[in-house]
C-alpha cells in the first residue's frame, strides 16, 4: 500500500513539474493583440478637380473641370490598387478657324433668321484608368495614425469632344449629320501619376486632397475633318497636371485571422 501511494505521489510531482515548465516556455506564436495587423480598406471616393491642359491638347481645352469617382483597395496600410473614372466638362474651347468656310465676309456665322449666329462651345469627356501605388503613413503617433500619403501610376484612356449649344432649327450648318464634322472627337491612352494626401478614419468625415499629372497622344475618332475639308489624322499630345479634392468612404475588410465575437442573450 504504501508502495503503491509512493508511486503515486511521485507521479503527481512529476505532472505538476511538466505543467509548470511548459507554462514558463516562451511562445513563438506572435501575440497580435500586442502587435495588431494593420486593417485593409474598401474605399469609395467622390472628387472634384480642376486640371490645366499643355501641348497640342492645351491648344484647343486650355483647361476643364473633373468629377472623378473611385474605388480603391488599400491593403494593411502598405499598397492601394484603384480604378477611376472621371466626367470632364470644360467651357474653354478654342474654335478658332473652324468655321471660316461658312462665315461670312466678317466672320459671323449666319442663322436661318439672317442674323449672326450666336454659339456657345463647352468640352466634354471622360477618362477612366487604373493605378497601382505605395502607401507611406505619416507618423505612428496615435494622433497621426490616419493621415497617410499614396503615391501611385497608373495608365488609362480618355475621349474628349466639342459641345456646341445652339437654337434648334436655326443654324442647319452644325446641326444633324453635320455636327460630328466639327465636334472633333478624340481618344487615345493615358499615363498617369498622382500623389495624394488622406485622411482616413472610419468612426469620422474623411477626406483626401490629389495633384495628378498626365500624360497622352489621342486621335481624331472622326473620319473627316469639315474645317479642313480633310482627313483629320494627326495625333494629338496631351500634357496635363491638376488638383483634386473629396471625401472618401472607408469599408473596413474582414480579416481571416480575426476572431469572432459572441452574444449571449
Amino acid at each position: 500500500m504504501f508502495k503503491t501511494l509512493k508511486k503515486l505521489g511521485v507521479m503527481v510531482c512529476l505532472l505538476l513539474i511538466t505543467s509548470i515548465t511548459k507554462s514558463q516556455t516562451p511562445s513563438t506564436t506572435p501575440d497580435k493583440t500586442k502587435n495588431p495587423d494593420k486593417p485593409s480598406w474598401v474605399v469609395l471616393s467622390l472628387n472634384a478637380g480642376y486640371f490645366l491642359n499643355f501641348s497640342d491638347m492645351g491648344n484647343r481645352y486650355p483647361a476643364y473641370t473633373c468629377f472623378p469617382l473611385g474605388v480603391e483597395y488599400q491593403h494593411k496600410n502598405k499598397w492601394v490598387a484603384s480604378l477611376d473614372y472621371n466626367l470632364i466638362f470644360g467651357t474653354s474651347v478654342d474654335v478658332a478657324g473652324y468655321f471660316d468656310h461658312i462665315s461670312n465676309d466678317n466672320g459671323y456665322m449666319i442663322d436661318a433668321k439672317g442674323q449672326q449666329a450666336v454659339i456657345n462651345t463647352y468640352m466634354r469627356g471622360f477618362s477612366a484608368r487604373a493605378h497601382f501605388g505605395k502607401i507611406i503613413p505619416l507618423s505612428k503617433k496615435p494622433y497621426r495614425k490616419d493621415w497617410s500619403i499614396l503615391a501611385s501610376g497608373g495608365l488609362g484612356y480618355t475621349q474628349t469632344y466639342i459641345q456646341y449649344q445652339i437654337d434648334e432649327g436655326e443654324l442647319p450648318q452644325l446641326e444633324g449629320t453635320y455636327t460630328g464634322g466639327y465636334d472633333r472627337l478624340a481618344g487615345g491612352f493615358q499615363i498617369a501619376e498622382r500623389i495624394k494626401i488622406q485622411y482616413l478614419n472610419s468612426n469620422a468625415l474623411s477626406f483626401v486632397l490629389g495633384f495628378d499629372f498626365i500624360q497622352g497622344v489621342s486621335k481624331s475618332l472622326r473620319p473627316w475633318n469639315f474645317s479642313t475639308n480633310s482627313a483629320d489624322d494627326q495625333p494629338m499630345t496631351e500634357l496635363a497636371t491638376g488638383i483634386s479634392a473629396g471625401i472618401i468612404i472607408p469599408i473596413k475588410t474582414r480579416s481571416k485571422d480575426a476572431v469572432p465575437d459572441y452574444f449571449l442573450d
